[in-house]
């Protein structure tokens, strides 16, 4: 059965052996202080190496740390690499994300990247100092700057436009279009305002994490509680239910925005979406949409 620590061991002695293999370094929760590793968690290895193709094309080297039950290939979300997910015997996931050592460095100085590496990293192995890039990672996590009127309008506009095409698809009967586009693209532009509410009210206190990690500890509490009401079940009422509180939550939060950043608020495009929205959910019986 493995464990992380021999695992951990045996990828030190593999990297010191395999020349192309240039930095390991361990990031994510078995690497930070705040929130760190408890028993659901993880490892995530960033493998810096002159050859990704070599270990990604091929699964056989896997085995030198563990029996491996699951293996598969996967992009991660931040940084936007691909890394292989492995779940050995005794349920311990490990992440070993690789990176080109000709574009490490770009990627390590991306603000996403920084801000986890911000976090905590723990170096197992750097033959060539591709972390030194670490030490000029400030201990307190940086987040975006708010945004300007002008991405705040077309966020806005954005979330209003993709209201309105969720009913479209709603009264044409693609329920799982529908169901699809209310919980995933209008929440993610409403997490997206959630995160800025967050950053406002606690610029240095509270932070967001990167994704939806944490929601329910860092996000308002109150919309934390009004989440429970704007996800539905895969029937078209529930959709519609679900459509119309995210409506008011979103509504409700970039309000907020607005106020605080004395920004003008899109009311138009919110009244006109409103409308069409209502409009399609009230003649729903009898009136059908053609493209």
């Amino acid at each position: 059965m493995s464990d992380y620590k021999e695992i951990m061991n045996k990828v030190i002695l593999w990297g010191q052996q395999e020349d192309d293999i240039r930095s390991i370094f361990i990031v994510g929760s078995m690497a930070r202080s705040d929130k760190p590793a408890d028993k659901w968690s993880d490892m995530d290895l960033v493998i810096v190496t002159s050859d990704v193709e070599k270990w990604l094309q091929s699964e056989e080297w896997i085995r030198k740390f563990g029996n491996p039950q699951i293996s598969f290939l996967e992009r991660t979300h931040v940084g936007n690499i691909m890394e292989r997910r492995v779940m050995y015997d005794g349920s311990c996931i490990v992440d070993f994300n690789f990176m080109k050592l000709e574009v490490a460095k770009t990627i390590l100085e991306s603000e996403e990247v920084q801000g986890v590496i911000a976090r905590g990293v723990k170096v197992l192995l750097d033959k060539d100092s591709v972390t030194e890039v670490f030490h000029n990672t400030s201990s307190l996590i940086k987040n975006k700057e708010v945004p300007e009127f002008s991405e705040f309008k077309n966020d806005v506009n954005d979330f209003w436009f993709h209201a309105v095409y969720t009913a479209q698809k709603l009264r044409r009967g693609e329920l799982l279009v529908a169901k699809s586009n209310c919980d995933e693209y209008l929440k993610r532009l409403l997490i997206k305002f959630v995160k800025l509410q967050t950053i406002m009210k606690n610029s240095t206190n509270q932070q967001s994490w990167h994704d939806v990690r944490f929601f329910e500890e860092w996000a308002d509490k109150e919309v934390v509680q009004e989440f429970q009401g704007i996800y539905g079940k895969y029937n078209e009422e529930s959709v519609w239910d679900a459509l119309f509180e995210t409506m008011k939550l979103y509504r409700k939060v970039a309000k907020q925005i607005a106020v605080e950043l004395e920004y003008e608020y899109p009311i138009i495009a919110d009244q006109s979406a409103d409308k069409l929205v209502t409009n399609y959910y009230k003649g729903r019986t009898y009136l059908k949409f053609e493209e």
